[in-house]
């Protein structure tokens, strides 16, 4: 194993292997994808925010001179501070509270999408080998075929059609051997980006996933419910914010002032008027807003809860498909192509009759393949609106 494979094991387990799981490449994608890493820094940013806003408005210090040589000139220092409402600062400080809530329901839908991206890339791969060994192994039996067939035309046993017709088929899997080759390569080119690899991921490293549980987990923590439920948060904390924004602040200022040869103490205390012309829209805006975030919560809530059951109900059919395929299509898929193979072996079945009944086999089993896909899809998709707790829960979170 070179040094860039044996470094990306190290990283994703701790430890050195020779392949690479499903989980290895999740975990790997927590560590090193930087739009995750973003999302986190900016969680530190409004964390640092959160002091700042309990504390009170800087103090004005100030110096009044009088240029004038008149005896009744003054001069000193002014010093004030403005002293907000004291729920003011605590309705501040919750305020920047849901942002921090806000930047971290953020990390952890950037966390489920990247994580479902990277296990829809992961099950893609999966496909694209299997299904390029599987259009192998046909071109195999095209091979073997084509030889009895050219050596029946050649004693007059068989017409033309049918060396023709190995060709054309042999060219149509050469087409589709291409597309598999792109989708492959799309698919590496996609993991390639999200695990900030310095080289392609031999997929031959990769172990297949052989089943996949369906995902459990609680839909309130799931990341789209988090996200609404921090903007409700934000929005509730804003409309009581403008509510106390109406109690006054109190402004003291304390100022020295000579005069006349004599040095004299004094205090100020100033409170603005309200305006309710100017505060109330604002304040009854902001309630509104707050209503309208409980609305869109409790919508969110209600539309994760339908798609999840959806989702569960394509989970059971495609293991039904699964089922029945493994049962049933695919064995007599084979036993018919056995028959067929060997009818054609002996001459008693043509060349169309062989080709027909390999197809056959070769849908089925792309068909179950494709099944297997379509489950790890659905696997990834359910755990993204979960929030993947198969993987962020329980201590597994870098």
């Amino acid at each position: 194993m070179n040094g860039w494979l044996l470094w990306m094991a190290v990283a994703a387990t701790g430890r050195y292997q020779a392949s690479y799981t499903l989980e290895d490449l999740l975990q790997l994608a927590l560590q090193r994808n930087q739009t995750l890493q973003a999302a986190k820094t900016r969680v530190r940013s409004q964390s640092w925010k959160r002091l700042p806003a309990l504390s009170l408005p800087s103090p004005m210090v100030g110096y009044m001179w009088d240029p004038t040589d008149a005896p009744w000139n003054r001069q000193g220092w002014v010093i004030s501070q403005t002293v907000p409402f004291p729920l003011k600062l605590w309705t501040r400080y919750r305020v920047q509270e849901g942002r921090v809530h806000q930047a971290e329901a953020r990390v952890r839908s950037v966390e489920a999408q990247l994580l479902r991206d990277v296990e829809m890339a992961y099950h893609d791969l999966q496909f694209a080998v299997a299904w390029d060994s599987l259009i192998e192994g046909y071109l195999e039996v095209l091979q073997g075929a084509r030889k009895v067939s050219a050596s029946r035309y050649r004693t007059g046993m068989r017409p033309l059609k049918e060396p023709v017709r190995w060709q054309l088929e042999w060219a149509r899997l050469e087409a589709e051997r291409s597309v598999v080759r792109a989708l492959q390569e799309d698919a590496l080119q996609r993991l390639h980006s999200m695990l900030r690899l310095q080289e392609p991921l031999d997929p031959r490293l990769l172990i297949p996933v052989d089943s996949l549980r369906l995902p459990e987990g609680v839909l309130e923590e799931a990341p789209g419910i988090q996200q609404a439920r921090a903007r409700q948060e934000v929005a509730e904390a804003f409309s009581r914010l403008k509510f106390w924004s109406v109690f006054p602040d109190v402004r003291i200022q304390a100022q020295t002032m000579e005069r006349m040869g004599m040095v004299m103490w004094g205090a100020m205390l100033t409170v603005p008027l309200f305006l309710p012309f100017r505060e109330a829209p604002a304040w009854q805006a902001s309630r509104l807003s707050a209503k309208a975030s409980q609305l869109e919560t409790a919508q969110i809530r209600q539309d994760l809860a339908a798609r999840f059951e959806g989702m569960r109900v394509t989970w059971n059919a495609l293991w039904i498909r699964d089922s029945l395929l493994q049962s049933e299509v695919l064995p007599g898929a084979e036993a018919f192509f056995s028959s067929v193979e060997a009818a054609f072996r002996s001459g008693g079945a043509g060349y169309l009759e062989f080709l027909d009944a390999y197809r056959e086999l070769y849908r089925a089993r792309k068909e179950w393949l494709q099944n297997r896909r379509e489950l790890g899809y659905l696997h990834a998709r359910m755990e993204a609106l979960l929030g993947y707790p198969s993987v962020l829960q329980g201590g597994k979170r870098p």
